[in-house]
């Protein structure tokens, strides 16, 4: 379970679409934090209920972020802290009382990154759909389909906005900047099942800088990923 929390987080940070920075002004948001809540609608595999209207927040200011997923109600909290200063990290995890903490070295961030790289093959098949504009926590976003020919029969929507600036996360690499906006929603239905996640609270306000601080808070006990891996169990494990 902590690997699935974790996994999320990295996914969430490397693989949201970004863009170049001088594509966006001052007058976008460029601070303050978003939230998204998972709905599973349906799916084949029974434990997966078990992370249904989960959410995640996004926290970011000049170029660093806080991405913070919570599971089963908070029973379960996972925090992944990203610096943009000297591309280091932090992961925190909160599980049935115990707190656990990784630090992610530069160069693992690096690495994360490149094979991030290689979902440009997929974004370059994105196709805007006609009519297909939503709004979503107040913004209105237009509707892009992701074709990936590895997997035909799983179809993804996204919604992306203009008017947030997403080069200040620095984190959310370009492997997507085509796409020229930032993801509010992602709907997905493949015959694994259907799920969504949206977001449902737009802040604007300046986030305090304690919350991308990369001191192991107290109380924390510092483990390397090879160590998370051997004692985390999987979802319904």
């Amino acid at each position: 379970m902590r690997n699935s929390v974790l996994f999320l987080l990295f996914a969430v940070v490397f693989a949201l679409p970004s863009t170049q920075a001088q594509l966006f002004r001052s007058k976008k948001m460029n601070k303050g934090s978003i939230t998204y809540t998972l709905n599973v609608e349906e799916s084949k595999d029974p434990n997966v209920a078990m992370v249904n209207n989960s959410t995640l927040k996004l926290v970011f200011l000049k170029g660093d972020l806080r991405a913070t997923g919570a599971v089963m109600g908070g029973l379960i909290m996972g925090d992944l802290i990203m610096n943009s200063g000297d591309s280091k990290g932090l992961a925190l995890i909160q599980m049935m009382g115990e707190k656990t903490a990784m630090k992610i070295p530069s160069e693992d961030v690096k690495k994360a990154q490149k094979e991030m790289g290689s979902l440009d093959e997929i974004t370059t098949k994105f196709k805007d759909v006609k009519g297909g504009d939503k709004e979503i926590a107040g913004y209105k976003c237009r509707k892009v389909f992701a074709n990936n020919p590895k997997d035909p029969n799983t179809k993804v929507a996204i919604y992306l906005t203009d008017k947030i600036d997403v080069s200040a996360i620095s984190f959310m690499g370009e492997v997507s900047e085509k796409l020229g906006g930032f993801p509010l929603g992602i709907e997905v239905d493949s015959p694994e099942g259907k799920f969504s996640m949206l977001a449902t609270e737009v802040d604007k306000s300046t986030p305090v800088s304690s919350n991308f601080d990369l001191v192991i808070p107290e109380g924390y006990t510092e483990k390397t990923s090879e160590e998370l891996q051997q004692t985390s169990p999987a979802i319904g494990g």
